[in-house]
């Protein structure tokens, strides 16, 4: 359901703000497993339960089937919109560095979901969790709050 950033989506809007600072959205069983990203054969993404509101998002090689980053991820909802939020670990402890946020579709079954990149055209920089919510719930409902591409993902198992 969710992998991130870099090799696995592209540039979605980053913030040094969460949208939950204590998630409290459970972890839907249904997107345990491992995903293959439409139109890549490189990575899969195997995706499991790390605590009862967080998921625990490999990406794997898989040329060597070795894990290549470990992210975390965890949904809010907003307005009747899931957003899926996802970070790595900060190395030094502490807050991560940086959120990465998507809009999140997925099927009943987990077979497949659609993460839509929060654009990265925001320019407006929030200090409170509060700020950054309120700021997608009045944006959230308009198309160019997206990126264009939507990042599909297929379950393998």
């Amino acid at each position: 359901m969710f992998a991130v950033t870099f090799s696995f989506m592209g540039c979605p809007y980053s913030s040094k703000v969460t949208l939950d600072e204590n998630p409290s959205e459970k972890v839907n069983a249904t997107y345990f497993g491992n995903y293959e990203k439409k139109g890549s054969s490189t990575y899969n993404y195997r995706i499991s339960k790390e605590t009862e509101t967080l998921y625990k998002i490999e990406e794997i090689s898989n040329s060597n089937k070795s894990s290549i980053y470990l992210y975390y991820g965890y949904t809010t909802t907003i307005g009747g919109t899931q957003f899926l939020v996802t970070y790595q670990e900060n190395k030094n402890g502490g807050s991560p560095d940086k959120y990465y946020f998507y809009k999140l579709e997925g099927t009943k079954s987990g077979s497949m979901f659609t993460l839509f990149e929060v654009t990265e055209a925001i320019s407006e920089e929030f200090t409170t969790t509060k700020e950054l919510k309120n700021f997608i719930s009045k944006y959230k409902d308009l198309s160019f709050f997206y990126n264009k591409t939507e990042l599909k993902f297929y379950r393998l198992d």
